[in-house]
């Protein structure tokens, strides 16, 4: 880490000390790594592990028997809603 930047590496740092997970850009496979190498590494090789989403869609069968899925539900109590958790690799 030099002058030029220790402000891309700061949000980083500031993770790194508040607990978060850090990771590495392994030649396209994003892993955990717990010290930052900031003497040979672009803080662009780094990420703050990102949160999975949750968020709920609504399901409903059709009379065709398809089963259409949105997040915006219409007035009808035949949709059944289901909490989707997002897998990141």
């Amino acid at each position: 880490m030099n002058k030029e930047n220790a402000k891309e590496f700061l949000p980083l740092v500031q993770a790194l000390a508040d607990g978060l997970a850090i990771e590495f850009n392994d030649g396209g496979y994003w892993v955990n790594v717990v010290n930052l190498n900031t003497d040979s590494c672009d803080p662009d090789e780094y990420r703050i592990k990102p949160e999975p989403r949750t968020f709920k869609v609504y399901l409903i069968d059709t009379n065709d028997g398809e089963t259409v899925v949105t997040t915006h539900p219409t007035f009808d109590h035949r949709w059944k809603q289901i909490t989707v958790q997002e897998v990141l690799k």
